[in-house]
């Protein structure tokens, strides 16, 4: 077979068509794979995003009932030394005294800082908070008995250390039914 040179042509023309149309198709591809791949980070953002609302509605459920039925009972007991809003009382001048009450008030604030509602400040999680605060209460190690010693006042009654422990585990099961992604699960949601 003898190629004209308008053969050739042709022959050299249809291989660099079949070659366009197969990069053609390959850029196509990729763009779809690319696109198809933003899809899914989309709906990831879109399921974190769901998760945050949700997570922001019932933090501020909890912190409404913290409100009307805890917070009450923790300014009484808890707020001398879980909260930047309580200064020190009148004894934490005595030299020896002032040293181990600012000492411990500042550790107290570290680990749970109260006064500013629901998710608190502190260390933990808003579910290692509950958790902590649930455990402190049904083992009576909060308030501890040397402040109890010095404020009768602050021990909580049993109504009130019910009460506490029901708004916990509310708090508790609120926040389990908020989806989390794996890479979210140690995070803090503190303000």
């Amino acid at each position: 077979m003898t190629y004209t040179p308008w053969g050739y042509k042709n022959v050299v023309m249809n291989l660099t068509s079949r070659f366009a149309l197969s990069l053609l198709l390959m850029i196509l591809s990729v763009v779809a794979l690319a696109h198809e791949g933003h899809n899914l980070e989309g709906a990831k953002d879109q399921k974190s995003k769901l998760a945050e609302v949700l997570m922001t509605e019932i933090y501020g459920e909890i912190d409404s009932s913290y409100s009307r039925s805890v917070r009450p009972i923790f300014q009484r007991s808890c707020f001398a030394c879980h909260s930047a809003s309580v200064s020190a009382p009148w004894y934490a001048e005595i030299p020896i005294a002032k040293q181990l009450i600012t000492s411990d008030m500042t550790e107290a604030k570290e680990h749970l800082e109260l006064s500013q509602g629901f998710p608190f400040g502190g260390h933990g999680s808003p579910a290692e908070d509950l958790e902590a605060i649930q455990k402190s209460v049904q083992d009576g190690t909060m308030p501890t008995k040397l402040y109890r010693l010095m404020h009768p006042s602050s021990k909580l009654s049993d109504e009130e250390k019910k009460q506490v422990i029901e708004w916990a585990n509310d708090g508790l099961k609120r926040i389990s039914s908020i989806p989390h992604e794996k890479s979210d699960e140690g995070s803090k949601h503190h303000k």
